[in-house]
């Protein structure tokens, strides 16, 4: 929704930015609190996408708010 809302320029791309990056974070703790994938896997195998997306997140978040702070979205 946070990539529908910014092209449109809409504040709440920063909100559904930010809900995402918690749903992210909330999924990728579960899956390695819960798994033994990190074990099996090595870390740099296992953690390399996850690190991935979540600095993808990271950066919408980021995205969002300099377009709010520099007017291009109201």
């Amino acid at each position: 929704m946070g990539s529908v809302a910014l092209p449109i320029r809409s504040r709440l791309a920063r909100s559904f930015f930010l809900v995402s990056l918690i749903a992210v974070v909330i999924q990728f703790c579960w899956l390695f609190a819960t798994t033994d994938m990190i074990a099996v896997r090595g870390f740099a195998v296992a953690a390399g996408f996850p690190i991935f997306i979540l600095a993808v997140a990271v950066f919408q978040v980021w995205l969002a708010g300099l377009a709010i702070r520099r007017g291009w979205i109201s």
